[in-house]
């Protein structure tokens, strides 16, 4: 027999296979376990950012089928690892000195 740890989520396919619940009941208690939790704006929040999520993932994939594979390994073969650091290097420097900035401006 397994026992389950006592949590805050419920597993949903034990309450089906243990406890003997009928898929309909189980979908219903779900239900009612969501709309507490989420109130209508949280979820219309949640239903935009996943919608906004999806389409810049498709957007990504239809540019990654035109994009030109072996012309950019050829090119990364060239790059000078020396270069890359220098530039990150730089790019912190740059978060210093900008925090550094709106620390003066602040005063």
């Amino acid at each position: 027999m397994h026992h389950y740890p006592k949590a805050h989520c419920v597993d949903l396919l034990a309450h089906l296979i243990y406890l003997d619940y009928s898929f309909p009941r189980l979908i219903a208690t779900f239900t009612q376990s969501f709309s507490k939790k989420m109130d209508r704006k949280r979820l219309l929040i949640y239903g935009g950012i996943t919608v906004v999520l999806a389409a810049l993932v498709y957007l990504q994939f239809r540019t990654w089928k035109n994009f030109d594979w072996p012309i950019f390994w050829t090119e990364w073969k060239h790059i000078s690892p020396t270069c890359i650091l220098a530039a990150v290097a730089f790019i912190y420097v740059s978060y210093y000195l900008r925090a550094l900035r709106w620390k003066i401006f602040l005063r």
